[in-house]
């Protein structure tokens, strides 16, 4: 197979059962005022006219070229699109989501924003606009600030992951070929999460930027991947939360600041618990844990000679964990921390995270119950969902994940 025209940006679009959207979104490509581009679009198996209508696109632009591969999944069809872009000489990738579109300028705001010296380890992410398709908001275009990302700042971004969840939009980034090299490929376990989880190692390596204008629209419709599947996106990017702090003290959170300095111990703690009363720790049980007994134990190791320091966190914690306008969640939270903090003890690795979400199913299906009462057959449905995904996807061989 022919390789890909070598460009200034190779475009990956991920592609299953696309028909109703995949022209505009190549058209939105070749639409583009900046015109060094390349595209790939892996056809994932589909089962409608997408391939057909990707090649005739081909066909009447040698910049585009379609691949064909069995289902696997959005990673691995974004891997496949990252293969042929690292065998090419093209300088940077993109992602473009088949139901989804360029902004005119995009690639010509990018390029503007890519230093003149270059970058060998570049990441950088944009704004973007929402397209409604559900009535009554069919072909709305919405600019809403609220929704805009927010890119925290260099010291806070792998913290963020963990305690506000994924801050990056996937078709708004671009990423240069050293950065791609030394991160690898998607995570094709994690289905739901493979742009968190890819991101977190992006942030482990090197500063995402961000590039203050709007590149990319947006289609929200409920046919949209995440939209059938919330919980198990929730339960993903919990795995990614979980993974990291399995292997990593909490303090990895922040590896750019000096730990023994007392303002800094402040902040970090202050941060954590700030997260924990606002609610953003208490989403779910399994999502929370480690993270509050990393919490805990940091505390425990970096405030010992602060004893007052520790006593204002106990005092905090009691609040919540005592205060009945907390939610049920919020406050075994708080509780769990006090403990973690009183015991001082460091942690072991401990299970993983499927590992131990199968041990806690029908504590979660109790906690949904206590809860909502009327959600009984709700609640069991959500954990038989969560355990079949589990199975399908994560458990392999001897059962180890």
């Amino acid at each position: 197979m022919m390789p890909i025209q070598d460009a200034r940006f190779t475009i990956t679009i991920p592609a299953f059962n696309a028909e109703a959207w995949i022209a505009q979104a190549i058209s939105s490509i070749m639409a583009q005022t900046f015109r060094d581009w390349s595209c790939v679009i892996v056809d994932d198996g589909s089962t409608d006219a997408t391939g057909s209508i990707a090649r005739q696109f081909a066909s009447i632009d040698n910049r585009i070229k379609v691949i064909s591969k069995k289902n696997g999944g959005t990673a691995s069809a974004l891997n496949a699109g990252l293969r042929e872009f690292i065998r090419s000489k093209s300088d940077y990738f993109m992602w473009l989501s088949a139901d989804d579109l360029y902004i005119t300028n995009a690639l010509a705001n990018h390029n503007a924003g890519i230093p003149k010296s270059g970058d060998e380890f570049y990441f950088r992410a944009s704004n973007y606009l929402h397209l409604h398709d559900t009535a009554p908001f069919t072909g709305q275009l919405v600019s809403d600030p609220s929704k805009w990302m927010f890119i925290p700042e260099r010291r806070e971004q792998i913290a963020s992951f963990m305690l506000r969840g994924n801050y990056v939009h996937g078709n708004s980034f671009v990423l240069s070929r050293g950065t791609a090299t030394h991160v690898g490929m998607f995570n094709e376990r994690l289905p739901y999460a493979h742009d968190m989880d890819y991101w977190l190692r992006v942030a482990r390596h090197t500063e995402i930027r961000y590039l203050d204008c709007q590149t990319c629209v947006t289609r929200k419709h409920p046919l949209q991947e995440g939209a059938l599947n919330r919980h198990l996106t929730m339960f993903d990017s919990a795995s990614v939360v979980h993974d990291f702090l399995a292997s990593n003290p909490y303090h990895a959170m922040y590896p750019d600041l000096d730990h023994e300095d007392t303002s800094v111990i402040k902040h970090v703690i202050g941060n954590g618990l700030f997260h924990l009363a606002s609610g953003q720790l208490a989403r779910l049980p399994v999502f929370d844990t480690i993270l509050v007994d990393r919490l805990g134990e940091y505390i425990s190791v970096f405030a010992k000679n602060q004893p007052e320091l520790i006593e204002a966190c106990l005092n905090k914690l009691t609040e919540i964990a005592e205060n009945g306008n907390y939610s049920d969640l919020m406050r075994l939270s708080a509780s769990r921390l006090s403990g973690r903090i009183r015991k001082g003890a460091v942690l072991d690795e401990g299970p993983s995270f499927y590992e131990f979400l199968r041990i806690s199913a029908e504590t979660i299906r109790k906690k949904l119950i206590d809860l909502d009462p009327d959600a009984a057959d709700r609640a069991k449905q959500v954990i038989e969902n969560i355990s079949s995904y589990i199975d399908k996807i994560h458990i392999k061989g001897n059962g180890q994940c």
